[in-house]
């Protein structure tokens, strides 16, 4: 959940938590590496609703299909995060 800490978290901290959250959206049996395209690792429509709701719960945000297609992969997002979030 989101909190005041989130403002300190690192690239690290923050990149953890999108793959945890992009690992239970994509095919169970797909391994996820932080330079694969969500696309390519089976992520489909739902699933990036799925991702929207997980990522507005957990970091205080909104981010729109546009944005979850430009940062396609987890490390593209998940420094775009500490970004918009710092």
């Amino acid at each position: 959940m989101y909190n005041e800490r989130n403002i300190f978290m690192s690239k690290n901290e923050v990149q953890t938590i999108v793959k945890n959250i992009i690992s239970e959206a994509a095919a169970p049996d797909k391994e996820i590496h932080n330079d694969d395209s969500f696309f390519a690792i089976g992520i489909n429509s739902v699933s990036i609703m799925k991702i929207q709701i997980d990522l507005a719960k957990t970091f205080n945000i909104k981010l729109s299909f546009r944005e979850l297609s430009r940062y396609s992969t987890i490390d593209k997002l998940s420094e775009y995060l500490v970004n918009k979030i710092a």
